[in-house]
């Protein structure tokens, strides 16, 4: 659980892609290894949360996906498609045209 109050609050730390931190996106991104495990299939991510996602309410979730997908548009100059998972269930996404969102609670 204390992954999940450092990543939050990076939340503020990482803006978009257009004028981002590389370094606060790089942290970020080591920190988020402790917290998912992530895979590359071509251009898009599979992101899988391990045991901090349940610990973590509505809130705190939006703000987890939406603090890896702005690290990771930052890092890679541009965001991309990123489904999140919890186990084999699908519970946020991130698209370039449709932000990010939660798909369950």
């Amino acid at each position: 659980m204390r992954h999940l109050v450092i990543a939050l609050m990076c939340v503020l730390n990482v803006p978009m892609a257009a004028a981002c931190d590389l370094e606060a996106a790089r942290r970020v991104r080591l920190m988020f290894t402790e917290m998912a495990s992530v895979r590359h299939e071509g251009d898009k991510l599979k992101v899988y949360w391990r045991d901090d996602w349940d610990a973590a309410n509505r809130t705190q979730r939006e703000r987890l996906i939406r603090t890896f997908a702005d690290a990771d548009a930052c890092l890679n100059a541009r965001p991309r498609e990123i489904t999140f998972y919890r186990h084999t269930r699908v519970v946020g996404r991130a698209t370039p045209g449709g932000g990010v969102r939660l798909t369950d609670n």
